[in-house]
């Protein structure tokens, strides 16, 4: 038989198989490839059978891919799968280029209020005197997000003193619909400046059971020792539904003064509160029917009802406990793990065991070799954050962020016996150390300085996940403006290939500097307020939420996404300033202010501080551009690494 026959016999006879034609798992597998919305938009394209497929899992997989860390809402409907894709993109390219817009709510005096630590006393006339605060107080913020189909409602309460705050806006969409603010004047309820200030709070989810049906509710703690759960009700806003406190049978040894902080599980309805030496745990879902049972009395006052804790630890009495000062945090780390801070201990970050059998504690793995510093020498854990829980198995958190008094932000995975499991620090003040943290997924984390108004946005600096420059075209040209690291480091080198070859592997010089650590650096963001304070407390709603709240001295600052899709400046026609400018609320008069950022390295640990050699350059935020028609085309201002109103004329110079 001929050669050529044979072959020819072998060949396939139908049609080659076509894109469209796939079984529906190799196309999600497809999908889950596609790093940009750009290419599942113009895979939608190319014809109906993709078209179909992309509206109906593709704009589904593409978020769950591209953000696999973040805890994403539920979503009943394609379109609302598709604007999330759209909102979790616009987020991420917002924070990658620092496109921030920055509000304060600077709390005033009401005029019934006392001096802070002054005294009482007869003003002229007798009438009685009223004085100014001497010392501001510390804003203690908390925030949550509902959602309803399209429709969501995000509150950010805030404790301003002795006084209770809350503000909550609803949406449909991207439509902003209303807002509400709520005021409880603690003076007007008993309560006194300083002695009774607001230090802890939390939101709680389906407490609603525990406060006759309404939605949300808080547990707040105070100085002072009370806590308790208020309603967050329009009306019965801050209004006391159930007390927290020992009872005369725990015995004269268990005291509960100054709550230090606290934490709600999301696991089964408990709260942790801490004292200065004291865990106590209380279960307040246990007790609905308690609760909603008490019929409305027609009394003149009707008793709110309070419970003791179900089980409670004083650390200093423990076996083996090294000496501390005072407790400054504790969070749930799943639903039977907590994890507390301690000051000025050898142990600092100790882990207790809820048992059925009572309370276990133990000191965290030690770090070994004087690796950031000797480690028989006294620390304090600032801050603690568990991460992640919604990519472990079973949802249960078991990584944790703590903040160090060395500077040093430490993350450990208690799956496993190491110490850590990588360190960050700060290039450019290697040493201040943290006082707050809050993360989205493992994205990002953002941390409070303890000893300034200052944000520190640090980049995870896992492998993989969304970024918004793989959308933008090919080029020979690197990144620009070039970072400036504080240490000195020098850019890496790549070929100047001016295009990607995808079959090779190869990237082109754009593409593959991008996505390198030296031009995706951590920043400082240095507020602009009128009292220079540390960052006490912040909060977000969501991960998906575009609004980040940091508690400072007498200060609430907002911090928005700006959530422009232009590369305009805001004084030029076309251009947007970001979000509207904000209300003000009850004795919290609101204004836009700018922000000064610099970048501050890669954020891996410094093993000597003196690597620090070099003061970064500031950039300050820029409204008025009275010389705009000097830039370049808006193509060139899109691929500038910051946000237009961060851009300057010099960045654009070699170009």
């Amino acid at each position: 038989m001929d050669l050529s026959q044979h072959f020819k016999s072998l060949q396939i006879t139908r049609d080659p198989a076509r894109l469209e034609s796939l079984p529906a798992d190799i196309l999600l597998i497809i999908l889950s490839h596609l790093d940009t919305a750009q290419s599942v938009a113009r895979l939608g394209l190319t014809c109906r059978v993709l078209h179909n497929v992309v509206v109906t899992v593709g704009w589904r997989t593409f978020a769950r891919s591209c953000f696999p860390s973040l805890d994403l809402p539920e979503v009943s409907s394609d379109a609302g799968w598709r604007e999330l894709a759209r909102t979790l993109t616009s987020q991420s390219r917002d924070w990658d280029r620092r496109a921030f817009v920055f509000d304060n709510f600077v709390r005033t005096t009401p005029q019934h209020s006392q001096r802070r630590g002054g005294r009482r006393g007869g003003g002229r006339g007798g009438a009685a005197f009223v004085a100014a605060q001497t010392i501001p107080c510390h804003m203690v913020v908390a925030a949550h997000e509902t959602r309803d189909g399209r429709r969501n409602s995000e509150t950010v309460i805030w404790g301003a003193g002795e006084d209770l705050v809350a503000r909550t806006r609803s949406h449909r969409g991207t439509a902003e619909q209303e807002e509400t603010w709520h005021l409880s004047e603690g003076a007007r309820h008993g309560y006194t400046a300083g002695k009774d200030d607001v230090t802890s709070l939390s939101v709680v989810e389906d407490s609603s059971r525990a406060s006759a049906g309404k939605g949300i509710a808080a547990v707040v703690g105070r100085a002072s020792g009370e806590l308790a759960l208020l309603s967050l009700d329009k009306d019965s806003f801050a209004q006391p539904v159930l007390h927290f406190r020992p009872s005369p049978e725990h015995g004269t040894k268990l005291e509960q003064r100054e709550i230090q902080a606290l934490d709600t599980s999301r696991h089964g309805g408990l709260l942790a509160s801490a004292t200065k030496d004291t865990i106590m745990l209380y279960s307040y879902n246990s007790h609905e029917e308690q609760v909603n049972s008490k019929a409305p009395s027609s009394d003149a006052v009707e008793e709110t009802p309070s419970i003791g804790p179900n089980d409670f630890m004083i650390l200093r009495d423990q076996e083996g406990s090294r000496p501390f000062q005072v407790m400054r945090d504790v969070k749930f780390v799943g639903h039977d793990l907590l994890a507390v801070g301690l000051t000025s201990s050898l142990d600092p970050l100790r882990y207790i065991t809820i048992r059925p059998s009572g309370l276990d504690m133990e000191a965290a793995t030690k770090l070994t070799g004087g690796y950031i510093k000797d480690e028989s020498e006294s620390g304090t854990v600032r801050a603690i954050l568990p991460v992640g829980s919604n990519t472990m198995a079973g949802g249960h958190e078991s990584t944790i962020l703590s903040a160090w008094d060395d500077g040093t932000i430490r993350l450990q995975d208690l799956r496993t016996r190491q110490p850590f499991d990588r360190i960050y620090q700060d290039h450019f003040e290697p040493t201040t150390p943290a006082s707050s943290l809050i993360s989205f997924g493992f994205e990002r984390f953002v941390a409070g300085s303890a000893r300034a108004s200052v944000l520190k946005i640090f980049d995870f600096r896992w492998s993989g996940g969304y970024q918004y420059t793989n959308a933008l075209p090919c080029s020979d040209d690197p990144p620009y403006p070039e970072s400036r690291s504080p240490t000195m480091t020098a850019a890496p080198y790549q070929p100047d290939l001016d295009r990607c070859d995808h079959l090779t592997g190869s990237r082109c010089c754009w593409h593959a500097l991008s996505s390198h650590a030296f031009y995706r650096p951590n920043i400082n963001v240095y507020l602009n307020v009128r009292r220079e304070s540390p960052i006490h407390t912040l909060a977000k709603a969501s991960d998906t939420s575009p609004t980040l709240y940091a508690g400072l001295s007498a200060t609430l600052v907002e911090m928005n996404l700006k959530k422009d899709d232009g590369v305009h400046f805001p004084d030029q026609p076309g251009g947007s300033a970001g979000p509207p400018l904000p209300k003000s609320g009850p004795l919290h008069p609101a204004s836009r202010v700018g922000a000064g950022i610099i970048e501050t390295g890669d954020g891996s640990v410094l093993r000597d501080i003196s690597e620090s050699q070099r003061v970064p350059l500031i950039r300050h935020q820029h409204s008025q551009q009275s010389t705009y028609m000097e830039f370049p085309s808006d193509s060139a201002r899109k691929r500038h690494r910051l946000d237009t109103c961060y851009q300057y004329i010099e960045d654009f110079t070699i170009y």
